[in-house]
């Protein structure tokens, strides 16, 4: 069987408790999606069937938008949103 894909239709991100400009925030975001991509790749594989989900949530992810660049930032968020996914699979 050809591994699943996964198609990611409508995101909705928003940033609080920190400064972050536009042009920050999309790289954030742009990080992110390329990250779970990754995740999904290579985790994904391990199911046998397609599978769709019309909505579901990531709990609020708690980085520093000081302390921590935007690819610790991305990380992190990725890994979070990929759990979540994972749970509502």
């Amino acid at each position: 069987m050809e591994s699943p894909n996964l198609e990611i239709g409508e995101v909705r991100m928003s940033y609080s408790g920190g400064e972050v400009t536009g042009s920050r925030a999309e790289r954030i975001s742009r990080l992110t999606f390329e990250r779970l991509q990754q995740l999904a790749e290579k985790d994904l594989k391990q199911l046998e069937r397609d599978c769709s989900i019309e909505h579901f949530a990531a709990p609020p992810i708690l980085v520093s938008l000081a302390a921590m660049n935007d690819e610790a930032i991305a990380q992190t968020s990725a890994e979070t949103v990929f759990r979540a996914l994972l749970a509502a699979i």
